[in-house]
């Protein structure tokens, strides 16, 4: 009898894989930093969710790890503790529907509501409460 395999097992080739993930997320949006209203993360977590299934989760967690380390500890972390993990969830939910438009509206979706926070939350200051 065959054994099931785990998604969630990590080889040395899913740790390069999760590596290159992470790369591009964060390297994209980086370039992409001062460009107003333009953000390729929900896209790569999309299109990474599509073709690597579960193992994006570990992307996820090395790319916020990768974000407190740049810009530091605040509210925006734990935000992004919650809705990465739940776009990639959603996105393998939906991954049966094989329609473009499901995840073409996930997208524009996410997009607003976490772009659309963030920058909101970004320019509270205590001057501004």
């Amino acid at each position: 009898m065959e054994k099931k395999k785990n998604p969630f097992q990590v080889s040395v080739r899913d740790i390069a894989l999760i590596g290159m993930m992470t790369a591009v997320i964060e390297v994209s949006k980086l370039a992409l930093a001062a460009v107003p209203n333009v953000e390729l993360v929900t896209f790569w977590i999309i299109m990474f969710s599509l073709f690597f299934g579960p193992k994006v989760i570990y992307s996820i967690l090395v790319f916020i790890l990768i974000e407190v380390s740049i810009y530091g500890v605040n509210v925006w972390v734990i935000m992004y503790l919650y809705i990465w993990p739940t776009l990639a969830l959603l996105v393998l939910l939906f991954k049966k529907k094989d329609s473009m438009l499901v995840f073409a509206i996930l997208s524009g979706f996410y997009g607003l509501l976490s772009v659309s926070y963030t920058h909101l939350r970004a320019h509270e200051t205590p001057e501004h409460l």
